[in-house]
């Protein structure tokens, strides 16, 4: 049997989903391992970098603490040494490939020390086989207001209005500027509703408009999609352009004007990514005008 693993964010109480701001934040993560085992399997290292691009969109990860345990088996010597290599076997891991992203402050072995029940069964024994990483994150600072936008309709400010226009013809696309999302979440931010309700507006008023919704992710290879925190999927694309449409037709737009579909990190505005802004802008919702 290979090793298993459990992921578990943990946020300060009350819990609340995330929110903007400055402060810093923390998350943990669980890794299992087998009975005598400290080695990194193709399962942990698809959950890290899952964790990763998901957080890399909106946080830097500043820095991770790891702290190996072990079940009851064995002399408090050995499983002292074991629990250590399982911990330095995730900090090799950590430090060969992510090693711009973080920084890793402490390493501790506890043995079978601070067990998490009696060690009664073996289901509970493999619960205390394990490492716990402890990621203190802070989010990214937002852009300059005074920085354009990379895009051909950053002087009109209402979708609604540029949807409108007559010089808008069939196969323009409009970013939805201020639709901002939670990090690796296809929720977006309270702000975002605006211009959410824009959109609807210029659906609205405009019966023979269909659109197409298009969602774009930052901060990966262009032949990938981001992971979903909520789906557990690698398709947030998808699923933030599948909430924008939701919202549309939950508000009284017909299902049969409007498609969607996720395009991953194919169509970046800035393919190099060289610092937030351009990360953000990569981040984005698009509406085609597919017939007016």
């Amino acid at each position: 049997m290979r090793n298993f693993i459990l992921l578990i964010f943990s946020i300060p109480l009350p819990f609340v989903l995330p929110q903007q701001g400055f402060g810093q934040r923390a998350d943990s993560i669980t890794l299992y391992f087998d009975f005598n085992r400290s080695d990194i399997t193709r399962g942990t290292d698809s959950i890290l970098t899952w964790y990763f691009h998901a957080n890399r969109e909106q946080y830097i990860i500043e820095s991770v603490s790891l702290s190996g345990f072990c079940d009851n088996i064995g002399s408090d010597r050995c499983n002292d040494t074991l629990s250590m290599k399982r911990a330095l076997a995730v900090k090799s891991y950590l430090a060969r490939t992510w090693p711009d992203t973080a920084n890793i402050k402490e390493v501790h072995g506890f043995g079978k020390r601070q067990p998490l029940n009696d060690n009664r069964t073996e289901q509970q024994r493999a619960m205390n086989r394990r490492v716990v990483l402890v990621f203190q994150k802070t989010p990214l600072t937002p852009p300059a207001a005074d920085r354009p936008l990379a895009t051909s309709d950053s002087s009109k400010t209402y979708v609604s209005a540029i949807l409108k226009d007559t010089a808008t013809t069939i196969g323009t696309t409009v970013v939805l500027k201020n639709v901002n999302f939670y990090g690796g979440r296809h929720f977006p931010l309270d702000n975002s509703y605006p211009a959410l309700d824009d959109l609807l507006r210029a659906m609205k008023e405009n019966p023979k408009l269909i659109i197409r919704i298009e969602g774009h992710v930052c901060c990966i290879p262009e032949s990938m999609d981001g992971p979903d925190i909520d789906t557990h999927q690698p398709n947030l694309s998808v699923t933030r352009a599948r909430f924008v449409y939701d919202y549309l037709m939950e508000h009284g737009i017909d299902s049969a004007r409007m498609s969607y579909i996720g395009l991953g990190a194919a169509n970046k505005i800035y393919p190099e990514e060289r610092d937030p802004f351009e990360q953000a802008l990569n981040r984005r919702v698009e509406v085609r005008v597919m017939a007016k």
